[in-house]
């Protein structure tokens, strides 16, 4: 007689609750940042700058206060780009084919204790998309002005890209 398959970890996460998975999230940031601290690893990351008129989208996760561009780590082996436009679509749910994503600089720097590499993209979008959020790793994402951003707490990357782009983005 066959055993039954053991459910996949998404499988069971899905069943949990929101709350309880935010709190997972948070607790593996706070390991991840201890491992950093530690070791000083070289990272490999990527972000989305996406702008609807005079408005960027920006996300805020469940583990940081600040608001950020859309993106995170390159998987092993894959381009700049295409991991902007699939921590893109992760986060928000918009899908971007890569190719829509112009690179708009490199931000080389300490962040977190780890020695970041991350390619920036930016595309003008013609049309507002809907934004979809899972509520667990992403607690919000939205358009908004650069004025309004400049007056929230927001992390290096989207200094470094404000800075570079001015108050009118690209």
């Amino acid at each position: 007689m066959p055993s039954p398959a053991m459910p996949k970890f998404e499988e069971i996460a899905a069943r949990l609750p929101d709350g309880l998975v935010r709190a997972g999230y948070r607790v593996v940031y706070l390991a991840a940042l201890v491992f950093c601290f530690i070791f000083r690893p070289a990272a490999r990351s990527a972000a989305a700058a996406l702008w609807h008129r005079d408005r960027l989208l920006l996300v805020r996760t469940s583990y940081r206060k600040d608001y950020t561009l859309p993106g995170g780590l390159c998987r092993r082996g894959e381009a700049f780009r295409q991991a902007a436009a699939r921590e893109l679509a992760e986060e928000t749910g918009i899908a971007l084919p890569s190719a829509r994503l112009s690179p708009a600089g490199v931000f080389r720097g300490r962040f977190e204790f780890r020695r970041d590499r991350a390619a920036l993209f930016e595309s003008r979008l013609p049309a507002a998309p809907k934004v979809r959020i899972d509520r667990r790793e992403v607690v919000w994402a939205g358009f908004l002005r650069v004025a309004r951003i400049r007056r929230l707490p927001h992390s290096p990357l989207l200094a470094f890209y404000l800075k570079r782009h001015g108050q009118d983005g690209p």
